[in-house]
This record gives C-alpha cells, structure tokens and sequence, in this order.
C-alpha cells in the first residue's frame, strides 16, 4: 500500500503501470509458482471522512505456493527496472 501525494499521482501510476506489464511478462501463469492474482485498487486518502487531497495505491499479489514469492522476488533483482526520481 503507497500513499501518494497529488503532483506524484501520474507518474507513480505509470510505474505500476511497468510493473504490471512486467508481472504479466515475466511470471508463471501455471505451477507451483503461478500468480494467481494481481490486483490494484485506488482511490482516495480519507481522514476521518475527510479527502486529504492523496490517493492510496492497495496492490495484491497472490501466488500458488512460497515458491512463487521467491522467483518474483530473484526476479525483481535481477530484471525489474522502475524509475525513481
């Protein structure tokens, strides 16, 4: 879960953006290390039924078994490029 203030909203989703295509590039779709699912969900930051002006970036990632984690995280070592500024 990100928290992101508004000026960083356009390019943090872009980034999501790579990763999701990466994901769907890079991992098992069948096996022990299958995704089996990916999920983003945004939507307003709320204080107290207040709008801080923020958006909240939620991202599930589910796999068949522990063996799925460890090959996406080797493989975001060892491939996944995201942009920082």
């Amino acid at each position: 879960m990100w928290i992101v203030k508004p000026a960083g909203v356009e390019k943090f989703g872009k980034d999501l953006e790579d990763h999701a295509n990466w994901m769907k590039d890079r991992h098992h779709k069948k096996g022990e290390k299958a995704l089996l699912v990916y999920n983003l969900s945004t939507g307003p930051e709320m204080v107290e039924e207040d709008p801080t002006g923020n958006t909240i970036f939620v991202l599930a990632e589910v796999y068949e078994t522990e063996k799925g984690i460890d090959d996406h995280l080797a493989l975001a070592g060892e491939t996944l490029k995201m942009t920082q500024e």
